[in-house]
């Protein structure tokens, strides 16, 4: 998921309340979007790319429907179809796949150069009315319909494995959504400005692991994969949500500014920790067919003279107290992706001038007028958060203006759209500092 903030994409989560002109709930209220275990509505959906150009929901009883809810906001969604279109291959008999999106020019685009590159066939939706049917806050968004008509399973992906599981009546562990409804809820869970677990901020005083305070962490507590270090003259504080043991590392023995660019920490340390001597790595992610255990851990401190490296050796005792692990960041040469400049791309590229805006549905077209290379390559790390850092070596000082036309989740296609302008995108090695875990001892 991932945060939109003017159409831009930058990073972690869907901020999907001001992309579909949310509605307000108060926790009192009843939540009024459909659930597992009720009937599906029957949406009456304009098709493409089917048999015929209108169909309801409920011509489909008899056979199992996936109604697959994407955002051109939320590059992730689209990268389920390539699983959609496995379902589709194995099922496709006793199954129809729908996808819905929002009615716009980027949207068809969209779908057209994806339909167009990956060969998929499902019908797509243009509808805004399915989407506020069910209240729906985040995307990937996806709602199986049994053959009877019940809603079966809501969740923010679907694989063949999920798709098998559901089919036999069992709940798989494909994420759980928020409608509108309980996002607005959830909102209300925790108060940045309040200690976690205190006077109730976030749950019980007493659902602590460990007091600095550790705690497992309920989808009930907001942000997100959040992490904050606040300072001020009375204190100093540490605060970490929906994290797994990756992030609290690279918390406690990383930077404290966010790991993208241009931020210098971004290319100075590895995106994540190296393990070694580890047999078993869920808890820290690394095996996404299944979900590690997820944690919050906030540190107060009362002492607003305290520096940020004693911040962190508390946290650092902390983990190693509970957790054991034994821990060291090292200067490694990894990987790196370069950006290089010909001696044709100042007259390919440099800027004409005029207002400095961005604009295009980003995924597979995108225009830049009168920026910095450091804005080309946060947008190109946008897609590629999870790899070799992206580092300017170019050598430009100057604005650009550029256009690029391709799939931003694939690098070839992004390397085949830079080499217009002069620029290479080729992989090289740097020192960079790794954060090395290694089993207790």
């Amino acid at each position: 998921m991932k945060f939109i903030v003017n159409k831009k994409i930058y990073y972690l989560l869907v901020l999907s309340s001001l992309l579909l002109g949310g509605r307000s709930y108060t926790m009192n209220q009843p939540d009024p979007y459909p659930k597992v275990g009720e009937p599906c509505p029957g949406l009456t959906l304009d098709l493409e790319h089917y048999k015929v150009p209108r169909v309801n929901t409920k011509d489909f009883e008899g056979k199992w429907l996936v109604l697959f809810f994407w955002s051109r906001y939320c590059s992730s969604s689209l990268k389920h179809f390539e699983e959609l279109m496995k379902i589709e291959g194995t099922y496709g008999d006793q199954l129809q796949i729908i996808t819905l999106t929002h009615e716009g020019e980027g949207e068809h685009l969209i779908d057209s150069v994806y339909r167009k590159t990956y060969g998929y066939t499902f019908p797509v939706a243009y509808d805004e009315k399915a989407i506020d049917t069910f209240g729906i806050a985040t995307f990937s968004y996806v709602v199986v319909v049994d053959p009877t008509g019940m809603i079966r399973n809501i969740s923010m992906d679907l694989d063949m494995p999920g798709m098998q599981a559901i089919m036999e009546g069992k709940k798989p562990a494909l994420g759980n959504p928020k409608n509108r409804s309980q996002q607005e809820a959830s909102l209300h869970t925790y108060d940045l400005e309040t200690p976690f677990l205190v006077n109730g901020n976030g749950g019980k005083d007493t659902d602590f692991l460990y007091r600095s305070v550790l705690s497992r962490w309920k989808d009930t507590i907001k942000p997100y994969g959040n992490y904050n270090f606040s300072f001020d003259k009375t204190k100093r504080e540490v605060f970490v949500s929906c994290a797994d043991l990756s992030r609290l590392y690279r918390v406690a023995y990383g930077p404290i500014e966010p790991m993208y660019p241009p931020h210098p920490t971004y290319w100075e340390y590895w995106y994540r920790p190296e393990l070694e001597g580890i047999s078993d790595t869920t808890a820290f992610g690394w095996d996404y067919t299944k979900t590690p255990d997820l944690y919050v851990y906030s540190l107060v401190v009362p002492d607003g003279t305290m520096e940020l490296v004693d911040i962190q050796k508390l946290m650092q005792r902390d983990l190693k107290n509970y957790f054991g692990y034994q821990v060291k960041v090292e200067t490694r040469s990894m990987p790196y992706w370069s950006l290089t400049a010909s001696k044709e791309t100042e007259r390919l590229l440099k800027s004409s001038g005029g207002i400095t805006h961005s604009e295009g549905p980003s995924i597979v077209h995108y225009t830049m007028i009168n920026k910095k290379v450091a804005d080309l390559l946060k947008l190109i790390w946008g897609y590629h958060q999870e790899g070799p850092p992206f580092v300017d070596e170019t050598g430009i000082t100057y604005n650009i203006d550029i256009t690029l036309d391709g799939i931003f989740n694939d690098l070839k296609s992004i390397q085949k759209s830079l080499a217009r302008y002069g620029l290479a995108l080729t992989l090289k090695e740097r020192d960079i500092k790794v954060i090395v875990i290694s089993a207790p001892e």
